[in-house]
């Protein structure tokens, strides 16, 4: 099949559109769609947040910060086992962040699961020693844990 000049420039401006398009959805999976979530928390209205979260994270799974946030959103909705899924993904994601272990350990803690709570809040000092949080929180968490024994 012989190539015609004009048919190669319309595939060229159709490859460079499919290209900018992809990039663009990107983008609002990785930054647009955290920002409106975050304005719809602000506004009181964490379920239409979840799910623009969600939306986002289907389009950009890869999102660190945007799997911690939706973490924290179902963890203030209540919803503790979604929280600690999203907050484990977010610690796969980026395990050198040490806000995302203290988020996963204050979740495993409101769940029940002491051993796992301290282990994250140790990373987390581990990560950011200078970090007061995770110290104190690690402090509940044994405090809890001998109240229990």
């Amino acid at each position: 099949m012989h190539w015609h000049p004009t048919r190669w420039r319309w595939m060229k401006c159709v490859a460079a559109i499919v290209l900018w398009g992809t990039f663009l959805i990107a983008m609002f999976g990785y930054a647009l769609g955290g920002l409106i979530a975050f304005q719809l928390i602000q506004q009181g209205k964490p379920a239409a947040a979840i799910g623009i979260y969600k939306a986002a994270l289907w389009i950009y799974p890869w999102n660190a910060p945007n799997r911690n946030d939706l973490g924290l959103t179902l963890l203030e909705s209540g919803d503790v086992d979604g929280a600690i899924v999203e907050l484990r993904e977010a610690v796969a994601l980026a395990a050198w962040v040490p806000k995302y272990h203290n988020h996963l350990g204050v979740a495993l803690l409101r769940k029940g699961d002491l051993v796992g709570a301290i282990d994250q809040f140790r990373q987390a000092i581990r990560l950011d020693p200078h970090w007061q949080e995770p110290a104190r929180n690690l402090e509940r968490a044994i405090s809890q844990g001998q109240n229990k024994a």
